[in-house]
This record gives structure tokens, C-alpha cells and sequence, in this order.
């Protein structure tokens, strides 16, 4: 029984992630923060986390109501002044802020 849990613990840990497209922009080793939060593209409601050495950044969600705050580096309330914040990063990166299909 502890073998059969072992062995499907090390296969989930050890199986390939796939980038969400919201995150697909970030190279987390050649990024200013090499550990820690982004603004996802097109999706206020949701960040992308870099961990160390790992070049993709992982899609997380803000708590119900919050929206990303990249002066912060964190979810924060959702206001204008928070959108503009990312809206912001994507321009300055010769990004569309509104993400993809959009």
C-alpha cells in the first residue's frame, strides 16, 4: 500500500507542468525578480509566480474580490489604480495589457 501511494506521489511530482498562456511571456531566470509575483496577461484576478530555477512561472489566483498589485508584488483590491498598475507593465514591455485573443 505504501509503495502504490509512493509511486503515485513521485509520478505527480515529477510529471511535466504545462505554462498557462496568461504566463507564457515570463523567462523567470532572466527576470528582474527571479522569485516572485507578475501581473497575468489579460487577467487581473490571477498573477504568475516565478520560483527559483524554474524558468516558468507558475498561474496562481488572487483571493475572491482581489486583483494583482505589481507595485506590491501581491493581490490587493480591485481598483482602477491596480488595473492601470498592470495595464502599465504589459506597455512598457511593447505588450498588449489585454492578453491574448483580445
Amino acid at each position: 500500500m505504501h509503495g502504490a501511494i509512493f509511486l503515485l506521489l513521485t509520478i505527480a511530482l515529477t510529471a511535466p507542468a504545462f505554462a498557462d498562456q496568461r504566463c507564457t511571456y515570463l523567462r523567470c531566470r532572466t527576470e528582474f525578480r527571479k522569485t516572485g509575483a507578475y501581473c497575468a496577461h489579460g487577467d487581473f484576478a490571477h498573477y504568475c509566480m516565478c520560483r527559483s530555477g524554474i524558468d516558468e512561472a507558475l498561474l496562481m489566483q488572487c483571493p475572491y474580490g482581489q486583483i494583482f498589485n505589481e507595485f506590491l508584488n501581491k493581490c490587493g483590491q480591485n481598483s482602477e489604480r491596480n488595473q492601470d498598475l498592470c495595464r502599465n507593465f504589459f506597455r512598457t514591455r511593447g505588450m498588449s495589457p489585454h492578453g491574448f485573443g483580445n
